[in-house]
C-alpha cells in the first residue's frame, strides 16, 4: 500500500466520516456518545471560538486522519492569553507510522500561530506523549487528583475490579447520588446578576496564575449545554447573598458511585464558608468517593486536604505545553504557574 495522503482544513460536511473514524480509533468518549451534537458543542459552539481542525485524506478523498485544536482563553491577572488545546487525534489504522500525526500537528500549530494563539496546552496519554515531545512540547508535570473515600469496602472492591481494565464511566441521573435534589446549573445562573457577583468576588481571590477566563457564557456552555452529562450545584448563602457554590458531576466508574467536584467558587477565602459547603455535600451524598483537583498552594486545595481529601498515590494526567508567544506573564512550563480545576481537565 502506498501511504499517500493530503492535508486540508476541516470543512462543514466532514462530521460523519470524522465521527466514524473517531469511533473506530478511539471508541466512546469520557461521557459516552461521540456524535454530531457532541462535535458541534465541542468544536463549533465553544464561546472561545471554533476549533482549528485539519484532516488527512487518501487518494480517493477518504478521511484517514484528524487533528483538532479546541480554542481556550486564559487569564493571568488582567492579561488575556489566547490558547488552544489539542483534543481529538486519530489516524486510520492502515495509515499509522506514515507521519500523519506529525503532518497534521504541524499544520494545526502553524495555523494557531497565524491566528494569534499564544499558548498550546493539553493532557495526552502515555501512548502519544512521546510524539508531542518530539514535536517540541514541554513536559510540565503529572497532574494527580485528590480523592476522599466515603465507603471504604466498596472503594477497595472497585479498585481491585479496575486493575488491567480500561477506564470506563456511565452517566446516571443525579437523584441516584444525592439525598435530595440539588440545583441545576441553569438554575444556578438564574438570575445572572446573582452569580456574576459571586464570580467577580471569586476572581478577586486569585493571583497572577494561568486560569480559565470564566464568564457566564463559558459556564453556561461548559456545564449547561454539554450533551449527555448532568451537572448540579450545591450553594451557600450569607446575609441573603450567594456566597459560595460547588459544581458537581455524578458518575459511575468500575461500579462505584463517583462524585466529580469540578469547581468551587467562594466569595472570599474563608475556611468556615468552604467547610460549610463541604459538610453539606457529605451529608447529602449517596456515593462511594469524591474526586477533585486544585493546584498546590491554592486555598481550595488546602481546605480539601483539611477536610479529608488525599492526593492519589499514582496515576493522573500528563500535562504539557507549547508556548507560541515570545512573551507570557508567567512560565507555563512550571505547574505552579497554573490555577486549574478538575472542570478544566476532566472531560475534554
Amino acid at each position: 500500500m502506498l501511504a499517500e495522503y493530503e492535508i486540508r482544513e476541516y470543512q462543514p460536511g466532514d462530521e460523519s466520516p470524522i465521527l466514524a473514524l473517531i469511533q473506530q480509533g478511539l471508541g466512546d468518549g469520557p461521557s459516552g456518545t461521540r456524535d454530531e451534537r457532541f462535535w458541534r458543542w465541542k468544536h463549533l459552539d465553544n464561546p472561545f471560538g471554533s476549533s482549528i481542525a485539519f484532516v488527512a485524506t487518501n487518494g480517493v478523498g477518504q478521511i484517514i486522519g484528524l487533528r483538532a485544536f479546541m480554542r481556550w482563553r486564559l487569564k493571568a491577572g488582567n492579561t488575556i492569553i489566547r490558547a488552544v488545546r489539542p483534543v481529538d487525534t486519530v489516524t486510520h489504522p492502515e495509515y499509522r507510522r506514515y507521519g500523519v500525526f506529525s503532518a497534521l500537528t504541524r499544520k494545526a500549530v502553524n495555523r494557531s500561530k497565524d491566528s494569534g494563539v499564544d499558548l498550546i496546552f493539553n493532557t495526552p496519554n502515555n501512548a502519544v506523549l512521546p510524539g508531542y515531545l518530539k514535536l517540541g512540547w514541554n513536559y510540565v508535570s503529572m497532574v494527580r487528583p485528590l480523592v476522599k473515600v466515603l465507603n471504604h469496602p466498596r472503594f477497595v472492591a472497585g479498585i481491585i475490579r479496575s486493575r488491567n481494565k480500561r477506564p470506563s464511566s456511565e452517566q446516571l441521573s443525579p437523584e441516584q447520588f444525592f439525598q435530595h435534589e440539588l440545583s441545576s446549573i441553569a438554575e444556578l445562573l438564574t438570575p445572572p446578576e446573582t452569580f456574576e457577583q459571586l464570580l467577580h468576588l471569586h476572581s478577586q481571590t486569585k493571583g497572577g496564575h494561568l486560569s480559565t477566563d470564566r464568564s457566564l457564557d463559558y459556564l453556561r456552555w461548559r456545564y449547561c449545554e454539554y450533551p449527555y452529562v448532568n451537572y448540579v450545584a450545591l450553594c451557600q448563602e450569607r446575609n441573603g447573598m450567594l456566597s459560595g457554590c460547588i459544581i458537581l458531576r455524578p458518575n459511575m466508574r468500575f461500579g462505584l458511585k463517583e462524585i466529580i467536584l469540578d469547581e468551587m467558587f467562594l466569595s472570599e477565602n474563608d475556611e468556615g464558608l468552604a467547610f460549610s459547603l463541604l459538610d453539606e455535600l457529605k451529608r447529602c451524598l449517596k456515593a462511594d468517593y469524591i474526586i477533585a483537583y486544585f493546584p498546590r498552594r491554592s486555598f481550595q486545595r488546602e481546605v480539601l486536604c483539611r477536610h479529608g481529601f488525599h492526593q492519589v498515590p499514582r496515576g493522573g494526567q500528563n500535562f504539557i505545553v507549547k508556548p507560541l508567544a515570545s512573551y507570557l506573564p508567567c512560565d507555563p512550563a512550571t505547574l505552579t504557574s497554573w490555577d486549574l480545576s478538575l472542570g478544566d481537565l476532566e472531560i475534554f
